[in-house]
């Protein structure tokens, strides 16, 4: 893996470039609608709909581990780096874990450089698995810091949310 500057570096650069295409791109919709927009709202039309195509072995080269040769927790540990946590991952022993981690690695996803925006987290909990229940409680990757939401992400997801023409509906089995 590449040092933490290294890294560094190349997240500060991919995080400035992101950031010039949203500033275009909520430009760009304030001229369309007349009304000013949120920064939070082109940031994620930007993600979702703008953003180049990658995926997560690409993105773990960038960071200088070929996911093809690294071990388990090399991997698992690239992808904290990138913002990309695992959760759900008890019931797997470790060939199991990097068998589900193929597709993974290998799907279309946007490249978004790791940012205060977002986190994402990847379950493996309907993955079947054959690790023994009575094994103590894997270390990897539940050790790595997981990023938690502020309260005015919380206070404006709904917010957001409608401005992006989601409705969100609440669960009948849940009454």
């Amino acid at each position: 893996m590449k040092t933490d500057t290294e890294i560094d570096t190349l997240f500060t650069v991919l995080r400035a470039g992101r950031e010039a295409a949203i500033e275009t791109l909520r430009s760009i919709m304030e001229q369309e609608s007349g009304e000013k927009i949120d920064r939070s709202l082109a940031a994620i039309k930007y993600d979702t709909d703008c953003a180049p195509c990658t995926n997560n072995r690409s993105m773990l080269l960038m960071v200088g581990i070929d996911a093809d040769t690294a071990d388990l927790e090399t991997i698992v540990a690239g992808m904290a780096k990138w913002g990309i946590f695992f959760v759900d991952t008890d019931h797997l022993t470790d060939a199991e874990f990097k068998r589900h981690l193929k597709p993974i690695l290998s799907d279309p996803i946007p490249f978004v450089p790791p940012n205060s925006d977002m986190s994402e987290y990847i379950s493996l909990a309907s993955s079947k698995g054959t690790r023994s229940p009575k094994a103590p409680p894997r270390d990897l990757p539940n050790s790595f810091p997981k990023p938690e939401p502020s309260p005015e992400d919380l206070d404006n997801l709904d917010e957001l949310l409608s401005a992006l023409g989601i409705k969100v509906e609440a669960d009948p089995s849940n009454n």
